[in-house]
């Protein structure tokens, strides 16, 4: 009967660990997907306190400092952004980051109005999402802080409020 014991009590520590090992692997995919669905609502608050704690489980998961680095920039914050994009670069020096560390270094230098702009201007589309000539002027601002991705995405949405509207085709023939 003792040695039952003993058997069951190795099973259960065994399992424990074991428990204890793989726990945090099934949060951090839990946490990282909530943190997705918060930033996809502009809830940057919570996917910023989801991926905190999901770097505390995982610090040496690249793909957290860059889902980091992407709610940083969303809410301007270059210095951040770019700090967590290069401990993703230390990580995993494989990935082609060179670009994305540059460009986030060129928005980190540029002139604050520019920055205080658009955060004002995104403010005004999440309040006003069919505000035509704001998602121009969110298209232009991203456009001279060299954001041609987010710069066309506001493109897009402006064209789709109005096609005809002459300064958003201006605007489209700058960008790249």
């Amino acid at each position: 009967m003792a040695r039952y014991e003993k058997l069951i009590g190795l099973v259960l520590i065994v399992a424990l660990v074991a428990g204890l090992k793989f726990w945090p692997h099934a949060s951090l995919a839990e946490l990282t997907t909530q943190a997705e669905a918060a930033y996809q609502k502009q809830d940057f608050q919570t996917a910023f306190a989801k991926l905190q704690t999901a770097s505390a489980l995982s610090p040496s998961t690249y793909s957290i400092h860059l889902a980091l680095a992407k709610v940083y920039e969303a809410v301007f914050d270059y210095d951040q952004a770019l700090s967590e994009t290069e401990v993703a670069y230390s990580l995993a020096p494989v990935l082609d980051l060179k670009e994305e560390i540059e460009r986030l270094t060129r928005l980190r230098g540029e002139p604050a109005s520019l920055r205080s702009l658009l955060a004002s201007t995104s403010a005004t589309l999440t309040r006003h999402p069919d505000f035509r000539d704001a998602w121009v002027r969110s298209a232009y601002l991203n456009y001279r802080l060299q954001d041609f991705v987010a710069a066309k995405k506001a493109l897009t949405r402006a064209l789709e409020i109005d096609p005809n509207y002459e300064p958003t085709l201006k605007l489209k023939a700058l960008l790249p």
